[in-house]
């Protein structure tokens, strides 16, 4: 079964085995890493649920609420015949990983494989999507690459493959 939270990972994988892991780890992941510090805005010409990300200067003093999703693992490729090599991301339920959060728009982006190599689509959101802080051109595929950082409204991610993911959780300190 694969671990949901960084956490999890590294106390079950730390100081075993690449093998091993791979073979029950085979599939490449979005990692939580942060929150973009950001004010959240209603657009009054758009008619969405979506709300706007409005980008000013915040208060240094300004406290909030730790990212429930930073060390979450999100598995980026889907297994079932219906949407094999497709995977949807987004606010909506319906989605194949949910990213309940108002600055995320209900079918967001998409993670495709195409032969091998993972791409993402934005699919018209509000937001957009970024990759290392690049705003993605709508309908155009982005290739993916390990440490990536993938932006879906205020939310960020980090991509990974199996086998670098692994030389991570071997090079982090010692779980308790």
């Amino acid at each position: 079964m694969m671990a949901r939270t960084v956490g999890e990972l590294l106390a079950t994988w730390y100081g075993r085995e690449m093998s091993e892991f791979l073979d029950v780890h085979p599939d490449p992941v979005l990692i939580g890493v942060g929150i973009l510090d950001v004010k959240l805005l209603r657009d009054p010409h758009r008619h969405g649920s979506t709300l706007c990300l409005g980008f000013e200067q915040v208060r240094e003093d300004a406290s909030h609420p730790p990212d429930p999703l930073v060390g979450i693992i999100l598995p980026v490729v889907a297994r079932s015949s219906r949407r094999k090599g497709h995977v949807v991301i987004g606010r909506a339920a319906s989605c194949d990983v949910v990213v309940e959060d108002p600055s995320v728009s209900e079918r967001h982006c998409v993670v495709e494989d195409r032969g091998g190599v993972l791409t993402v689509v934005d699919q018209g959101s509000t937001n957009g999507t970024l990759i290392n802080g690049t705003p993605l051109e709508p309908s155009l595929a982005h290739t993916l690459r390990d440490e990536d950082v993938l932006t879906l409204g205020r939310h960020s991610f980090q991509y990974f493959t199996p086998a670098v993911l692994f030389q991570y959780l071997q090079l982090s300190p010692q779980p308790r």
